[in-house]
């Protein structure tokens, strides 16, 4: 009974006594047989292609054969060197006024082999297509097997609204096929239910069930639950197409999550005697004395797209060169409290978030090798090497996996490129070559490196009387609370005070200068709209109609902003 007989039933063995040991998966089939045949072919076929079949879940292999070989609803393609799954999707939203209130219909829960999925909750019905099958037909026996209605009572009760039909397309990684990666061509339509359909619910919006047959097996029952949800509740709420409508349910996700990975962040720096503040300028006392290893830094900027210098020997150059990384843990106070930030986290997160732009400037000046493999995924802790949706380490939910999966397929790299060659830290060569400017990426390593210091309340500056009456709105006296502007000033008033600063060619500084002083311009206050465009664009359209504002300066900025919108989520 231990492997499946007398029944010829699915069985599991584990290959060792430990937590992690192995499970194999075995499935029984006719010697000869098609199913034989079938089963062996796909096998080498997944094996061929680095696909683990001993990470498939229970059943799952014999489900993909079943789809593949005799319900046709999926295919498998090469491109290039990668095997994809590929499968059109129906998906039907089927609306109904109650109370003279709009409902959609949706699943509320399913069970399939004795086991409850609530991962269904407020998904519309799907079906997968079969070779060959329109949409139109899938929508009807969609409603045929989904709802249970024949052919007769559809046409009685059911309006087609074509005008709402969409089609898209999204790549994912199977959470029931580990390492097979998805390609779905979702095609949404809504359709409009006559309240005549009692055994759905109607006219009152009561919740209802419906049995079917799962597979081919004849004790393969399924039992999906419906409720009717106002459309209002649902839309808006409603996140990205996931393949939890698609693939057949097995066990839930229950893995353990690891939490973010964090470098380590260097020593808070010992505030000074008060009397030497008085300036207002804690920065500047702060880095009295520091010096920037330039030998490090011009490294970093020479290295940064070859092959041989991985991301680790970048991080260590970067941490050894520039002093100012030390600002954003704070400054050890008598009080022994933690820092306070405008931002209303850590400073050590702070820290975090500004390692992450840097590793994404890196990332970037390398998407033409494994830059955009890591800008997804990210790096390994001991290896360094790029991971990947199968990676083992760290455990990231399958959701996760699956989100940086599709973002790594369908970004579109080439327009990362375009902005970076705009700013003049990327050159194009002949026959699709590129170089890099290394003045230009030392300047913007520079800028990452100091961009976000002045969230660290502690050093955010005063404005001086002897040095200017008023800055930015701020007048003399009034300390700086944007962090932006603080920085601004500081670059503009006391450039001396930031070593890696001051000690860039003239012309890189106006280049960072002019993203934190001459455009008054924040690009995440317009795509969160947190200010009129007036305010926004006043002093940007100003110099640009001055003809003040150089072009690359300006995809310098907008490089910035990436990077740093990148870090924000290391």
């Amino acid at each position: 009974k231990n492997i499946g007989l007398p029944d010829f039933s699915d069985f599991d063995t584990v290959s060792g006594p430990d937590p992690d040991s192995q499970t194999q998966n075995w499935h029984w089939a006719k010697v000869g047989g098609a199913s034989t045949s079938n089963t062996d072919s796909l096998f080498k076929l997944l094996c061929d292609h680095n696909i683990n079949v001993a990470e498939f879940e229970h059943g799952a292999l014999h489900d993909l054969v079943e789809e593949v070989y005799e319900a046709k609803v999926s295919t498998l393609m090469l491109r290039g060197k990668e095997l994809q799954r590929h499968l059109q999707i129906v998906k039907v939203w089927v609306l109904a006024d109650i109370l003279s209130v709009p409902h959609l219909l949706v699943q509320s829960s399913k069970l399939y082999r004795g086991k409850k999925d609530l991962s269904v909750k407020d998904r519309p019905i799907s079906m997968r297509l079969s070779h060959g099958q329109s949409w139109q037909q899938a929508l009807t026996m969609a409603l045929q097997q989904r709802l249970g209605l024949d052919a007769k009572r559809i046409d009685d009760l059911v309006e087609v609204d074509e005008s709402s039909y969409c089609l898209c397309e999204e790549v994912e990684y199977s959470r029931t096929y580990p390492g097979l990666k998805t390609v779905y061509r979702i095609h949404e339509i809504t359709c409009r239910l006559s309240s005549n359909a009692t055994n759905l619910g109607l006219p009152d919006g009561q919740e209802f069930g419906v049995a079917r047959r799962q597979s081919s097996r004849t004790d393969d029952i399924a039992m999906t639950y419906f409720s009717w949800k106002p459309k209002k509740d649902l839309f808006g709420r409603q996140g990205r197409f996931t393949k939890s409508l698609l693939d057949v349910m097995h066990t839930s996700d229950t893995r353990e999550v690891d939490p973010k990975r964090k470098l380590p962040a260097p020593a808070p720096l010992i505030s000074p005697a008060k009397s030497l503040t008085s300036s207002g300028l804690l920065v500047q006392e702060l880095m009295k004395g520091k010096k920037t290893d330039w030998n490090r830094a011009r490294n970093a900027a020479k290295r940064i797209r070859d092959k041989d210098y991985d991301c680790k020997q970048f991080f260590e150059d970067c941490v050894a060169a520039f002093p100012e990384l030390a600002l954003y843990v704070g400054v050890a106070g008598e009080d022994g409290k933690a820092p306070v930030t405008s931002s209303g986290r850590s400073a050590d997160d702070e820290y975090q978030r500004s390692i992450g732009a840097l590793f994404a400037v890196y990332w970037l000046m390398r998407l033409d090798g494994d830059g955009g493999q890591s800008f997804s995924f990210g790096v390994d802790t001991s290896s360094w090497a790029p991971l990947s949706a199968n990676s083992r380490t760290p455990s990231r939910s399958s959701d996760e996996q699956a989100r940086r999966g599709a973002f790594l397929e369908q970004v579109k790299w080439p327009l990362f490129e375009e902005v970076l060659v705009s700013a003049g830290m990327l050159i194009p060569g002949s026959n699709g070559t590129k170089g890099h400017d290394e003045e230009r990426t030392l300047a913007m390593l520079v800028l990452t490196a100091i961009h976000d210091i002045m969230k660290i309340e502690q050093l955010l500056p005063t404005v001086s009387s002897a040095k200017t009456r008023e800055f930015c709105g701020y007048r003399a006296g009034e300390v700086i609370s944007d962090h932006d502007v603080a920085l601004g000033y500081v670059l503009e008033h006391a450039p001396d005070a930031l070593p890696s600063y001051s000690g860039l060619p003239a012309k890189q500084r106006d280049s960072v200068k002019f993203t934190q002083c001459n455009m008054e311009y924040n690009m995440g206050w317009l795509v969160q709209a947190e200010a009129p465009p007036g305010a926004l664009f006043r002093k940007f359209k100003a110099i640009i109609s001055a003809g003040k504002a150089d072009p690359q300066d300006v995809a310098f900025y907008f490089t910035h902003w990436l990077t740093d919108l990148a870090g924000a989520e290391p």
